[in-house]
């Protein structure tokens, strides 16, 4: 779209039209009057809508200019995008997220009598390992044409097995067992595997380009290198350099590398281990790395609507029992290497903890740190998971080498035995033994979070953080007050940590807090004093983390509600609001004038303050109809941005903006709420007539009409904004815009 104009502007122009060819002004060649209402009718628009010009091109034939082509848009009439809205549902529905065979298959393993599990998954087991006792020499063949160095890495990998399975079940990627017998390119286009969705991104420079280019970067690697020798996480990362040599997953390079492009190695303390990582993007070989395809993996969300689903779709009374366990891969990227050409085209820098020389690695394995070793590894987790779920018909997501698994009490051990038995007939090593080697139960963990199937029969399940999580974040937290110092980058680390886990404590009723947090991480280095704004918001967080409540997903997490809200501020301040169920009906409205006491605080800030009054109709729905959509999927249509960008950034940028975001998270957490924030042109929201006390349409579409309790409302509103210590204003000042 080239130009956004006005009506005013359309008209500016047709008039300037006219007069150039020499007519007055809104006349025609025959001398009529020029009618703009007309004109506009003919386009399709209604008269005094808010349509815009967006394309504006001069048509020409011979050089000679034969017209003007005009197109414009018209906004939708609001029961139109209703319409649209309830098509278009969540946009981060859980549903859309589930395969159709991932649910045919959870469906199977919730239904089915136990006798046809068992025997189904014994069935699959017995066919495909006859199938790798004749494929044995197939393998061998298979083996020898792989390069050298790959040899030692796939000895034990039934790569005929993978290619029988990959046929006999039809799977997209068909040159997946091609690449991991070649070694995958970790530099340049990757392949297309056709499993993900598409989606195309270009590489930021081209191979060639690097190496030109390598050569200075590898003079600024050997001087990062250098510099960062020697201590105890230096020895621990040479420690774990000196492991994959023994493996064969790296060689130290005899030669100098010169064009080669060097990535840099570092070691990552994490609790209690040190995690080696090769930094390729300093080495500019991630850049070289184009993708016709955006890579999904199965997350938190996935396994949540996979519970979602099968107590959606249950028919009984009661759901069966259901119990969860996860199998971890052990060393999943260095069990499948890289291509031949990229193995001469990269390097990997390090340094010797015994005697500090400049060290050089030729890579066979997959190197952690690499685009290209991501993309490659789940195009093998894709599979596997494929397999299982097609096959050996498990209920199981992927999230690159963890395996999260459900299954139902009595089919468990049965599901165990599958998933080990597939990982052994394709020769794919999992951990069996230690922490990793899990065990079924009603309470597991995956993916750094707890899920509780306790309650499952009665259609509940709670999702939340290990004690040991939240702990840890508390213990941290009163550290930094017990100190009162900080440092920038402490309170960085801190505030990622807390986003992260407040995304499974019912939702984002701390964002404000954290977002305190934020101009903190810009600070000087150094320790540096606490202050009584950050000192209360740390308290507060502490509070937050001591209460919490876990994520209850029930049935009613696949219900779409829709919320649509206006605020007006003209002769005096008014709001409104519609609700939309599921099914597209408009349900239940409001429309109602803030008592005149009330509309005084909103113009301390402000001497226009729409902005503020916009975010109120929202609040006002939760304590509304909160009962109605609780622990449901709620998308809220605003008809302004700074609004909009207040709501999902969990703070404001005035303090009465600051308490009314705060006391919507607050409710949006105890309503357990999957909230998102939308857009919808003013002219189309059908929440613009109540917000003006016009209920003339809502009464058409027979929507009960609710009264708004305002003195509940300015209560909760004004206790929040004349509280001590929300972070603005706390030491005395004036109240800081962030």
């Amino acid at each position: 779209m080239d130009k956004q104009v006005k009506k005013r502007s359309l008209q500016q122009k047709l008039q300037a039209l006219k007069q150039q060819n020499g007519h007055g002004p809104g006349t025609l060649e025959n001398g009529h009057f020029f009618d703009y209402d007309a004109f506009l009718a003919h386009l399709g628009c209604e008269a005094n809508s808010n349509y815009k010009l967006f394309l504006e091109q001069v048509q020409q034939d011979n050089n000679e200019i034969d017209c003007e082509r005009v197109v414009v848009a018209v906004p939708r009439e609001p029961l139109d995008f209703v319409t649209r809205a309830v098509q278009a549902g969540h946009p981060r529905s859980v549903a859309i997220n589930l395969p159709n065979d991932l649910c045919e298959t959870v469906d199977w393993n919730r239904d089915a009598p136990a006798f046809d599990i068992y025997k189904h998954r014994i069935e699959f087991v017995k066919f495909w390992s006859e199938r790798a006792k004749e494929l044995k020499g197939e393998d061998a063949k298979m083996l020898a044409t792989a390069p050298p160095h790959l040899r030692k890495l796939l000895c034990g990998k039934r790569l005929a097995v993978w290619q029988a399975m990959a046929e006999h079940y039809n799977y997209p990627d068909k040159n997946l067992v091609r690449d991991i017998l070649n070694g995958f390119k970790v530099t340049g286009w990757l392949p297309d595997s056709e499993v993900f969705p598409r989606e195309f991104r270009p590489p930021s420079m081209d191979v060639s380009t690097l190496e030109s280019l390598s050569k200075g970067l590898n003079q600024h690697v050997r001087a990062k290198v250098i510099a960062a020798a020697g201590g105890e996480l230096s020895e621990a990362t040479w420690s774990e350099t000196q492991k994959e040599l023994d493996e064969g997953w790296m060689e130290i390079d005899p030669g100098t590398g010169d064009n080669a492009a060097w990535a840099m190695r570092f070691g990552l303390q994490q609790k209690d281990k040190v995690r080696v990582i090769d930094d390729f993007s300093v080495a500019g070989v991630n850049q070289t790395t184009g993708l016709h395809e955006r890579l999904k993996i199965f997350g938190i969300d996935d396994i949540a609507a996979m519970l979602a689903y099968s107590m959606d779709s249950c028919c009984q009374d009661a759901h069966p029992q259901l119990l969860g366990k996860t199998i971890d891969l052990k060393s999943a990227y260095k069990q499948f290497g890289i291509c031949s050409d990229d193995r001469a085209r990269i390097r990997v820098a390090t340094s010797s903890a015994d005697t500090n020389d400049f060290i050089l690695l030729m890579v066979n394995a997959l190197p952690f740190g690499a685009t290209g070793s991501v993309a490659a590894f789940l195009r093998i987790s894709m599979f596997i998971w494929y397999i299982g779920v097609v096959g050996l018909r498990l209920a199981w997501t992927s999230f690159y080498d963890d395996y999260t698994l459900l299954s139902r009490a009595d089919c468990a051990p049965n599901a165990s035995w599958g998933a080990e038995c597939l990982f052994d007939i394709l020769g794919v090593v999992f951990a069996r033994d230690g922490k990793k080697a899990t065990v079924f139960d009603q309470i597991f963990s995956s993916l750094g979070v707890n899920f509780d199937l306790r309650e499952i029969c009665n259609f509940s399940v709670l999702l939340g953080h290990t004690e040991s999580r939240r702990l840890e974040l508390i213990e941290t937290i009163a550290e930094i007050l017990r100190c009162g110092t900080f440092t920038a980058k402490g309170v960085e680390r801190l505030r990622g940590r807390l986003l992260w886990f407040e995304n499974f404590v019912c939702g984002r009723q701390a964002n404000f807090l954290v977002a305190r947090l934020g101009k903190y991480i810009r600070a000087s280095k150094g320790d540096l004093p606490l202050n009584a704004e950050l000192k209360v918001a740390l308290q507060k967080l502490v509070m937050r983390l001591e209460t919490g409540r876990p994520v209850e997903i029930t049935q009613k997490l696949f219900s779409t509600w829709l919320c649509f809200t206006d605020g007006a501020c003209e002769q005096e301040c008014s709001v409104g609001g519609v609700l939309v169920s599921p099914q597209g009906t408009a349900v239940m409205a409001f429309g109602s004038v803030l008592p005149s006491d009330f509309s005084q605080q909103f113009y301390r800030e402000s001497r226009h303050p729409i902005y503020e009054v916009e975010l109120l109709p929202l609040l006002i729905a939760l304590a509304l109809w909160g009962g109605i959509f609780e622990k449901c999927q709620v998308v809220f249509y605003v008809d302004n941005d700074s609004a909009r960008a207040g709501l999902i950034k969990g703070a404001g940028a005035t303090s009465m903006a600051d308490a009314i975001i705060e006391c919507f998270c607050a409710r949006e957490s105890t309503l357990q709420l999957k909230a998102w924030f939308n857009k919808v042109p003013s002219h189309s929201n059908i929440s613009d007539g109540p917000s003006r006390s016009d209920f003339s349409l809502i009464k058409r579409l027979g929507c009960a009409i609710t009264n708004v309790q305002w003195p509940e409302i300015q209560s909760e509103v004004l206790s929040r904004l004349n509280e001590v210590g929300l972070g603005r204003g706390v030491d005395g000042s004036s109240p800081m815009l962030l």
